[in-house]
């Protein structure tokens, strides 16, 4: 088992390290919320940090031994995190659920295509190829959402407003009060029927802005297999936020 260590750097109460035995180390975010009644410690799967929330008056040395009574359950969320998958030629990427290899090829030009043979053809400079990736599968789940969005906003008789497609770190989807919608864009790499999910619940959001009984019937509704892709994102969700494009 690992040992954690402090670092030695001076502790502020906003942000610091957390040096592991075996050399690494994590990211460690104080964060005071005046509205909090105790201190709270929970591990960001998606920024790979672990987050202390601090009610007002609690000092930095409370603050530290609150965290040295985690050690395990620290690094059992650390070694329970994906690894992260760095988009590159030869990488292997799942777009709507389905195993492309990413294929580079300087004829081209500077788009991005799917084909027959599993391969997702990258064109342009290698060293452009991140981004080019990314911005196809943001171009994609732009398109995508659309679609379903029109689709369940008809099936429920509703309207909505603007379409937001952002990268989302602790939500899939939200509806706002006016029937504006925001999605993760990551959610084109998960299966079709998972993002199908996400647009059917917040667009049953636009009716019922809860989570009542009534709620959940029309999310029942709308996507009666919707616990399977709940269930889903609670298993793989992590897997969508690993993939980095740096």
């Amino acid at each position: 088992m690992l040992e954690l260590l402090r670092s030695s750097s001076k502790k502020s109460l906003e942000t610091d390290r957390l040096a592991l035995k075996d050399g690494q180390e994590v990211i460690i975010r104080f964060k005071v919320n005046a509205r909090a009644k105790r201190l709270i410690l929970k591990y960001d799967t998606a920024e790979r940090e672990v987050v202390v929330t601090l009610p007002k008056g609690v000092s930095q040395r409370q603050a530290w031994r609150f965290v040295d009574q985690y050690h395990e359950w620290i690094e059992t969320q650390i070694s329970k995190q994906e690894a992260l998958i760095e988009v590159h030629n030869g990488v292997l990427l799942y777009v709507e659920g389905i195993e492309y290899k990413i294929t580079h090829d300087p004829e081209a030009g500077r788009s991005c295509r799917l084909t027959e043979e599993s391969l997702l053809i990258v064109g342009g400079p290698e060293e452009h190829m991140p981004r080019r990736v990314m911005d196809f599968l943001k171009k994609k789940a732009k398109e995508r959402f659309k679609e379903r969005v029109d689709y369940y906003t008809d099936q429920l008789g509703v309207q909505h407003r603007r379409i937001s497609i952002r990268d989302t770190k602790s939500r899939w989807g939200s509806c706002a009060s006016d029937g504006s919608l925001n999605f993760s864009w990551r959610l084109i790499m998960a299966p079709r029927y998972v993002l199908d999910y996400v647009v059917a619940h917040e667009v049953a959001h636009i009716r019922e802005h809860n989570h009542s009984s009534a709620f959940w019937a029309i999310v029942e509704e709308l996507d009666p297999e919707w616990r399977k892709s709940r269930d889903w994102l609670h298993q793989h969700g992590g897997k969508l936020h690993a993939v980095t494009f740096n």
